[in-house]
């Protein structure tokens, strides 16, 4: 995997004046775990996620991204559905290895109005949401 891109946007969470026009800086705001009565809930678990891993950078163009849930340090065959557009949302999804193998799917709305753009991500059983710029 081409670290360049893994660089840049480590810089960007570093500094957001870094970021161009291929890059969101994201904040998860919200983590619920699927419990074992099929609802998704506030757990502990999803309350330390949100703590320690709510920061990340996306690349729109490769799909790489640093930091946060949703780093493609553990993925193979991503696989970007869409960039983005005015009219489209960013839509990526990867196969994750690790010690147990999962989906990460990420979705900003790319066509939001204004500079904030709402995300949704799933990984594992976990689901994120929160807002890129």
């Amino acid at each position: 995997m081409n670290r360049i891109p893994l660089i840049l946007a480590a810089l960007a969470l570093a500094n957001p004046c870094f970021a161009d026009e291929n890059m969101y800086i994201c904040d998860a705001t919200s983590v619920l775990e699927l419990g074992e009565g099929g609802v998704l809930e506030d757990t502990n678990y999803a309350k330390a996620f949100v703590m320690h891993e709510s920061h990340f950078a996306v690349d729109r163009k490769s799909g790489e991204v640093a930091g946060g849930p949703f780093a493609t340090v553990d993925a193979k065959d991503g696989r970007i559905l869409s960039s983005g557009t005015d009219q489209e949302a960013l839509k990526i999804v990867w196969l994750a290895e690790g010690p147990f193998n999962h989906l990460k799917y990420l979705w900003v709305r790319a066509y939001a109005d204004g500079p904030k753009k709402p995300f949704l991500g799933v990984t594992g059983n976990v689901v994120i949401t929160g807002t890129c710029e």
